[in-house]
């Protein structure tokens, strides 16, 4: 009769298989722990290019104000002793310069759009035909949108000798005096 509480013995073939199955296990752990710091560097990594591509996002932007400035300043330099003659504008061309003209800062195309009851398109072209008509515009993008402003000199001398004659009746309706 065998004594049930007596331990069993294994036999050398369990024995075998159960080493090679704690080898096997223990090269499948050392795998797993491989992987996860793979997986741990790999998440820094990220992490690292991420914080990069912030700094490289944040630098284009001043580079692109620096590069606007310089624009400016360019412009400043350029149209110092410049003498602008008068150029005969259409309705609509006057109506967007005045927007441009009472404007302070810089305006989207859209702004002007809806101060005229305009297109963006319509305002584009338009502004394409006051740059090409001679009319210093100050033209800057961010983020993928344009923005204009009328240049500072020539706003100056607008407002003291009206260079492009514009039409009374339209600016009383415009500035509403």
């Amino acid at each position: 009769m065998k004594n049930p509480f007596k331990p069993k013995t294994e036999n050398s073939n369990e024995a075998a298989l159960r080493e090679s199955f704690n080898k096997i296990k223990e090269e499948l752990e050392e795998h797993l722990e491989t992987i996860n710091q793979n997986t741990n560097e790999i998440q820094a990594n990220y992490e690292y290019l991420e914080k990069i591509n912030q700094k490289m996002e944040k630098l284009n932007e001043k580079l692109e104000e620096i590069r606007i400035h310089l624009g400016m300043i360019k412009d400043d330099v350029s149209t110092a002793g410049q003498k602008f003659e008068a150029t005969k504008l259409t309705i609509h061309e006057q109506e967007v310069f005045l927007v441009l003209y009472t404007a302070s800062d810089f305006l989207s195309y859209k702004d002007i759009a809806k101060r005229k009851g305009l297109t963006e398109s319509l305002v584009g072209n338009y502004i394409t035909s006051l740059i090409e008509k001679g009319i210093p515009l100050i033209k800057k993008y961010m983020n993928k949108v344009a923005y204009v402003k009328l240049e500072s000199r020539f706003k100056e001398l607008q407002a003291k000798k009206n260079i492009l004659k514009i039409d009374d009746k339209i600016a009383r309706d415009y500035t509403g005096i």
